[in-house]
């Protein structure tokens, strides 16, 4: 379904009216092309939708990071988040210890 999404549309050889660009098992992937030319264009977008996958992948990764940074500094501080402490207190400490550690990446734009 991905590579539909990506201009693989008119790419690929013609069996019984449809075009079929590609097969894919597992981590394999066979392309089919009309010639060397539209197999280079077909392995240059291929390789540009895994940069743009990895590149998607590593920005989840530092989401997970950043949510467990935040999470690990709560439960450190649930003598406070959790106790009989004021909400205002509550709040001073969640805008000032925690949500610093989850969004500074935001604020970076990264």
């Amino acid at each position: 379904m991905v590579f539909w999404c990506h201009g693989w549309k008119k790419v690929g050889i013609k069996i019984n009216g449809k075009r079929l660009s590609n097969l894919r098992l597992a981590d394999d992937i066979v392309l089919f092309a009309k010639g060397m030319e539209q197999l280079r264009e077909m392995i240059k977008r291929l390789l540009a939708l895994c940069e743009e996958l990895i590149s998607s992948t590593d920005r989840v990764a530092k989401v997970q990071r950043r949510l467990t940074l935040g999470w690990n500094k709560f439960w450190l501080l649930r003598h406070i988040m959790k106790g009989k402490t004021s909400i205002d207190l509550k709040r001073q400490v969640f805008d000032s210890c925690i949500s610093p550690l989850v969004l500074i990446d935001a604020k970076r734009g990264h």
